[in-house]
């Protein structure tokens, strides 16, 4: 009957407003969440004095001396993880498929008291690899371009496989303060590949960060 219809009609609408909802109260206890991660991350001060056992390099940090032995032991360090990294997050199932399209995917994860931004992409670059290869390396060991309103990057040191550069960098239409970046950068060159690895230092005492902006802390491969 026609009003069998319509209490059909109005129990459907219930449950979809239920689902409904109970997504937005998620969502909601996620970005409050989220929010909690960032305040407790902005105002906590890392203190290094509890890690006066640990070697510096391990702290991402770099001193006035020993700082070549110190890049390469924290590089290595990060190229040693590369293999458990490319199984974590799949990255041998899209080299077995041979696949042509890209893949991308982008997340973010709260840890302890900090905001962890994850960014995973698949390419493929109809291209000679040693080509492309020289192409990444330039761009990592030459002076970026600096773009005054977003980027600018300075004091760069490179030997033949390492490289070591600052920057600055403004985020568009934001009120957040100014990023300090300090990367470090390895190539290394394998039988069947060649392996860029970067770490961003968190403790310089030649390049000191500017407490005022937040400061980069970032790793990939």
């Amino acid at each position: 009957s026609i009003w069998a219809n319509r209490a059909k009609d109005q129990a459907i609408v219930a449950q979809q407003a239920l689902h409904e909802n109970a997504r937005l109260q998620a969502l909601l206890h996620d970005q409050l969440k989220t929010i909690a991660t960032v305040q407790r991350a902005l105002a906590r001060t890392p203190n290094l004095c509890d890690f006066a056992c640990v070697a510096p390099w391990r702290m991402a940090t770099l001193g006035t001396t020993g700082r070549h032995e110190a890049k390469a032991k924290l590089l290595q360090h990060e190229y040693d993880k590369l293999e458990t990294e490319w199984i974590r997050h799949g990255l041998h199932d899209f080299e077995a498929r041979h696949a042509d399209a890209d893949a991308r995917e982008h997340y973010v994860r709260c840890k302890d008291d900090g905001l962890w931004v994850h960014f995973k992409e698949c390419q493929v670059w109809h291209v000679d690899a040693t080509v492309l290869a020289n192409a990444v390396w330039s761009m990592f060991s030459q002076q970026l371009p600096s773009q005054p309103d977003n980027f600018r990057a300075a004091d760069v040191e490179v030997d033949d496989n390492v490289a070591y550069f600052q920057y600055t960098a403004h985020v568009t239409s934001s009120a957040l303060p100014p990023i300090d970046g300090r990367v470090l950068v390895g190539r290394y060159i394998e039988a069947d590949r060649v392996v860029f690895v970067t770490r961003s230092i968190l403790d310089d005492a030649v390049f000191p960060s500017n407490p005022a902006r937040f400061l980069q802390n970032q790793c990939s491969w």
